[in-house]
């Protein structure tokens, strides 16, 4: 039979409760939130956005998946080149990237490779002790099962050879 969510949007199923229909929603909400992440927009509402973002890595790998397809490192990337000075958002950032790379299982090499120069870059930005943390447990997270990203390390001087 099909099923009527409050919304309206009608489903085949059966036996599923309301929490599928609505979990689809949230996936599809992920994109309409990067889209937004625009380095002209409001610089609280940036940061509200990352941090969204961040939280829902921790309720699952559907999620990070969702936002590394689509291409959060790129949008990341652009915000912090045209928020050069802006504490805030790097603070945000960072908290974003350590979440996507320390949710296990974690994401493919190539996502990892994509999102340490944001890492790399904060280790010369911050001298906050918290932001400091969140990146290399993120970076050790990255190492873990990366042998590019242990090479990346060494080529920017992160760890001696």
């Amino acid at each position: 039979f099909f099923f009527q969510a409050e919304d309206g949007i009608r489903d085949f199923c059966l036996s599923r409760g309301l929490g599928d229909v609505y979990k689809r929603q949230e996936y599809m909400g992920i994109p309409n939130v990067i889209g937004f992440l625009k380095p002209n927009t409001d610089s609280e509402l940036i940061e509200s956005g990352i941090l969204f973002l961040a939280n829902l890595c921790t309720e699952g790998t559907t999620y990070r998946d969702i936002q590394l397809s689509f291409g959060i490192h790129e949008t990341l990337k652009k915000l912090l080149d045209s928020h050069k000075n802006d504490p805030k958002d790097f603070s945000a950032c960072t908290w974003l990237v350590s979440k996507i790379l320390r949710t296990k299982p974690y994401p493919r090499e190539e996502h990892f490779l994509k999102l340490l120069p944001i890492l790399l870059r904060g280790i010369n930005f911050t001298t906050k002790e918290e932001e400091l943390n969140e990146i290399f447990a993120a970076l050790a997270h990255a190492t873990e099962e990366s042998t590019k990203a242990r090479i990346m390390l060494i080529e920017h001087g992160i760890v001696p050879i």
